[in-house]
C-alpha cells in the first residue's frame, strides 16, 4: 500500500474512527443513538461515499452484486468523501473495513476500529424480516440502487464475505490494538454510548 504521508496525515486529521458490522447488525441505529447522545457527531457511510464518488459507476456494478469494492475505488470515496466535509469537521466513516487491506489501511491510520458485534443469527433474521416487508411493499428503503436488498444470493454473498474477508481485517485491528467492540445484543442507547465513549467524545 503506497500512499503518501501527506494523504494519510490528511485521514488521521479528518477521520474520527470506523464503524464495521455484519449487515442488518444495527448500525444506522447505532449512529442515529449516538448523534442524539452527541449532535455533532458527522456520520459517512462508506457505501454512500461510493455512490456519489468520481467513480460511483465502476463501485456501483460492485455493489449490486454484493462483492467487496476494490481498494483503489474505495480510496476514491474516502479522499472524495473527506473532501466534503465542512471546515473543521471530522467524520465517523462506516462499513469500513470489509476486508485485510482496507484492515491494513486502518491499521496505519491508528484510528478506532468500532465492532458493532452482533450476532449473526440475529442479523440473518433480520435480513429475512427486511425482504419479507419488501417484497410486500411495507418496506421504504428499496429503490433505485437498493433493490440488490431482495435478492438472496447477493445477501447470501454479503454474509459469507463478512465472515471471510471481514472478520479476519477486523482481527488484524484487535492485533494492532485499534479495535473497539460495541455490544450487539444491547439496546440502541446503549450501543450509541458506547459508540460515542469509544470515539472519545464523551
Amino acid at each position: 500500500m503506497n500512499q503518501q504521508t501527506g494523504e494519510i496525515d490528511l485521514f488521521k486529521h479528518r477521520i474520527s474512527g470506523f464503524l464495521a458490522g455484519a449487515p442488518y447488525s444495527g448500525k444506522s441505529r447505532t449512529v442515529k443513538e449516538a448523534q442524539r447522545l452527541h449532535p455533532g457527531l458527522v456520520f459517512v457511510e462508506t457505501s454512500d461515499a461510493l455512490k456519489s464518488c468520481s467513480r460511483s459507476e465502476e463501485a456501483k456494478g460492485y455493489m449490486r452484486k454484493g462483492d467487496i469494492v476494490p481498494f483503489d475505488l474505495v480510496l476514491t470515496a474516502l479522499r472524495e468523501g473527506v473532501a466534503k466535509l465542512a471546515d473543521g469537521q471530522v467524520a465517523l466513516f462506516g462499513g469500513f473495513p470489509r476486508d485485510p487491506e482496507q484492515g491494513a489501511l486502518a491499521v496505519t491510520l491508528r484510528l478506532p476500529v468500532c465492532h458493532l458485534d452482533t450476532d449473526l443469527a440475529t442479523c440473518v433474521a433480520r435480513a429475512h424480516a427486511r425482504m419479507a416487508e419488501a417484497k410486500a411493499g411495507q418496506a421504504d428503503f428499496v429503490r433505485g440502487d437498493r433493490e440488490d436488498e431482495l435478492d438472496v444470493d447477493v445477501l447470501i454473498r454479503r454474509f459469507g464475505l463478512y465472515a471471510f474477508r471481514t472478520l479476519p481485517a477486523l482481527q488484524q485491528c484487535a492485533e494492532a490494538g485499534i479495535l473497539r467492540v460495541i455490544t450487539g445484543g444491547s439496546e440502541p442507547h446503549e450501543r450509541g454510548l458506547q459508540l460515542v465513549r469509544m470515539l472519545g467524545l464523551a
